[in-house]
Parts: C-alpha cells; structure tokens; sequence
C-alpha cells in the first residue's frame, strides 16, 4: 500500500467516517498534499525469525556431498588413458 491509502484510512479513523467517505472529502485530500512528502507509512513489514537457529554446517552438508561427485566425475573423465604402442611396427602396404 501507498501513503495516499495510508492517510485516509487515518483520516476516515481519526473523523469517525468510512473509507469511502474519506475519499471524497475535499479536506483530507488537502491535508495529505499539504503534508505530502513528510510521512512515512506507518505499516512496516516484520521480519520474520528463525525460531531455532540453523547452523550454517548444517547447510553445507548437502553441497560438500555434491561436490565430492562432482570431484570424482572429473577425475573419471580426466583421467589419463595408457595407451601401450609397439615400436618397430611396419604396416603392410602390399594388403591393399
């Protein structure tokens, strides 16, 4: 919500009047301009607590795990292949 909603929900409170009727009144409409600017809306969000507080380890665990699959996928497909080649080895041409 706005300051405008703000100031006539005061006003119709403050003057005994309906929502409505507060809209309508040439005298609150003057008030909230003269006063534009130097209220703040009086509702404020509450921030909301953890009741029990959560450790912060308690988080990780699940991203350490993942990390470690992580870790051990690449060292899966990272890893060096033995290649064995044999020396001296002449193809034969006369195949073809």
């Amino acid at each position: 919500m706005n300051n405008w909603i703000y100031h006539l929900k005061d006003f119709a409170n403050e003057n005994n009047m309906s929502y409505a009727e507060a809209v309508k009144n040439p005298e609150c409409r003057k008030q909230y301009y003269d006063n534009l600017g130097k209220k703040i809306p009086k509702k404020v969000k509450k921030i909301v607590s953890i009741k029990q507080p959560v450790e912060p380890v308690e988080l990780l665990e699940p991203i350490k795990e993942k990390m470690k699959k992580i870790k051990k996928e690449i060292e899966i497909k990272t890893k060096p292949l033995k290649v064995s080649m044999k020396k001296n080895v002449v193809p034969d041409l006369n195949a073809f």
